[in-house]
């Protein structure tokens, strides 16, 4: 879990951080809200987009 900030301004959110590999085995660092789905969900979402 992470905070999202900068210098004047930081979010009451927290975030989650997944790495994954994509189809042209090129790292990936995806940044999200959702707690709920598994992170090979996450990709796979992403990827259909």
């Amino acid at each position: 879990m992470v905070y999202i900030e900068s210098a004047t301004n930081r979010t009451e959110n927290v975030f989650r951080i997944i790495d994954i590999i994509d189809s042209r085995c090129k790292e990936m660092r995806l940044i999200t809200n959702r707690f709920d789905f598994l992170a090979d969900d996450i990709s796979e979402i992403y990827h259909s987009r």
